[in-house]
């Protein structure tokens, strides 16, 4: 009788020690995500000046020989390349203003010597509305 009562508990302590997670383990913050965001924008201006760059010096080029269609091409694909970033910074940025923090309850589940005992301890929330 005394090793059923073992292996049930256990058997129960594995049971919710197994258990998908609910929280987020590593919370990301707002400002991580406007941080990203003005990372992003830089990289998308900086591909964008150096497409309107390589197309304006490319057109001057053409003038003198073919090798001002080699810059315009190059510039074309830089100005296609910002374009995903500057989509995802205004995405991150976004995101940032949507997230939330707020406080909540977990409980767990703690193994006693006669049974299993669920605690309430306060935790951060972070709330992202995807």
């Amino acid at each position: 009788m005394k090793q059923i009562t073992i292996c049930m508990m256990l058997l129960m302590l594995s049971i919710n020690t197994f258990c998908q997670q609910t929280t987020l383990a590593q919370p990301v913050a707002k400002n991580s995500y406007l941080l990203k965001s003005k990372h992003q924008a830089t990289t998308a201006l900086i591909l964008a000046g150096s497409a309107l760059f390589l197309i304006v010096s490319g057109a001057v080029a053409y003038k003198y020989g073919n090798s001002g269609l080699i810059l315009m091409g190059a510039g074309l694909l830089s100005g296609i390349a910002s374009i995903p970033f500057v989509i995802s910074s205004v995405v991150n940025r976004n995101k940032a203003k949507r997230a939330s923090l707020s406080l909540g309850l977990e409980s767990n589940s703690v193994l006693l010597s006669t049974h299993i005992a669920i605690f309430l301890k306060p935790e951060i929330v972070l709330k992202l509305n995807l």
